[in-house]
């Protein structure tokens, strides 16, 4: 685990969030934010922001450090989500973001400019160019994925889209203007932050990406990726993190599930995404990290991916961290407290167990927040069951195939219920 390695920050860690201080967050509707916790609410939107730099250092973006500084983050309605988890000891982003060497390195540096009125480069981007997606995974929808939407138009009813919360929406994505304001701003980052939609769909994040990694091949590089569907020419464009000595080059891989539970939950091929992993390591000699998203889809099922990934050579460890609560049926809080109390209390035993064996391989599984986070926090309701059940029969119309045949316990739950 990183510690703050700021004087100024370590002072004020408690009250304060690092992100402000270093950068911003694009969404792929050229929305600014001050992190991808608190996309609705949008700063600017980045057709009115000529220059990002300067924007960086403007009295709009200065409005949110002084609340901070001023310990009144409680009145930023963007940063409630963090401050209340944090108060009732939970992991949040902010404790997380804190101990980034990234954003706290020129930290107090810039500390010390800003206090001086003097303008500051910016230190962090995370940026979303599109929602253009080649996947449809069961706890998504056309808002974050374009591939969910053609599905939700031509397989929904009218009353399954208001059931399931399902607006169907349009493709998004940053214009070329847009696209040459991130470009400015890349050789005095310290961090990159590349997000999807799949950002190896969309092209111009392989611009981007293809300029980061030529003029500022000291930053610190993350991508986020199902890895379902590599080009030839993405690969060779990769080729630069080991050209370029690109020390800090992290690759999270997005996997939900082993096998056919994978090919479910994603509406991919494990099978090809396992042979682009392997060849991202054979290009860069780079290990990648499994990132799952623990749903009721695959409450059940994740040890099997922690077995699966232990041995692997590309990979450098597992980041058990998140769990899905939106849309609300794919939540495993939505179980039966007895069967979700019964599993959660047999993975306080098992995650553990296969953390030792995993560290015995030379890679590192990081699962505490995980294990605080799996706690129901409002009391079971039978509707909202059956609503989780309703969404897993549609998902097996449009997969083909039944989950339930593949996870016995949700077989077995389904029977219960019905």
């Amino acid at each position: 685990m990183s510690t703050v390695n700021s004087q100024q920050l370590s002072l004020r860690k408690d009250h304060l969030c690092a992100l402000p201080f270093s950068g911003m967050t694009i969404g792929a509707r050229g929305e600014v934010t001050l992190c991808c916790v608190s996309p609705e609410y949008p700063i600017k939107h980045l057709k009115d922001i000529p220059d990002l730099a300067s924007f960086y250092n403007s009295a709009e973006m200065e409005h949110f450090r002084t609340a901070m500084e001023d310990r009144k983050i409680a009145s930023l309605p963007a940063c409630s989500r963090c401050w209340q988890k944090q108060n009732a000891g939970q992991a949040d982003f902010m404790t997380d973001v804190n101990t980034w060497p990234s954003v706290s390195v020129d930290f107090d540096g810039d500390w010390e400019l800003r206090k001086q009125n003097r303008p500051r480069p910016i230190r962090y981007l995370e940026y979303t160019c599109s929602n253009i997606c080649n996947q449809t995974c069961s706890t998504c929808n056309s808002f974050y994925s374009s591939k969910w939407r053609d599905i939700e138009q031509e397989q929904f009813s009218e009353k399954e889209r208001q059931v399931f919360f399902r607006p169907v929406h349009e493709i998004e994505s940053l214009n070329d203007d847009d696209i040459q304001k991130i470009i400015e701003i890349l050789p005095h980052l310290n961090q990159l932050t590349i997000k999807g939609g799949e950002p190896w769909a969309d092209k111009n994040n392989i611009t981007i990406l293809n300029a980061a990694l030529d003029v500022n091949p000291g930053c610190s590089f993350t991508i986020i990726s199902n890895m379902q569907a590599v080009s030839a020419s993405t690969f060779r464009m990769l080729e630069k993190v080991r050209t370029n000595d690109v020390k800090k080059f992290h690759l999270s891989a997005s996997i939900d599930g082993i096998g056919k539970v994978y090919d479910w939950i994603r509406g991919g091929s494990f099978e090809k995404t396992v042979k682009n992993m392997e060849t991202y390591y054979q290009v860069t000699g780079r290990q990648l990290t499994i990132t799952p998203c623990i749903s009721i889809h695959n409450y059940f099922h994740f040890e099997q991916i922690l077995d699966y990934f232990a041995d692997k050579e590309y990979v450098w460890g597992i980041n058990l961290f998140n769990v899905a609560h939106g849309p609300l049926y794919v939540s495993p809080l939505n179980l039966p407290p007895l069967i979700f109390n019964r599993r959660r209390d047999a993975l306080r035993e098992i995650i553990p167990e296969c953390a030792r064996r995993i560290e015995k391989a030379g890679k590192v599984l990081f699962y505490e927040s995980i294990l605080n986070d799996l706690r129901l926090l409002r009391p079971f309701s039978l509707k909202d069951l059956r609503m989780s059940l309703q969404w897993m029969e549609k998902m097996n119309q449009i997969r083909g195939f039944r989950l339930q045949d593949h996870v016995p316990e949700l077989r077995e739950i389904t029977e219960l219920v019905s």
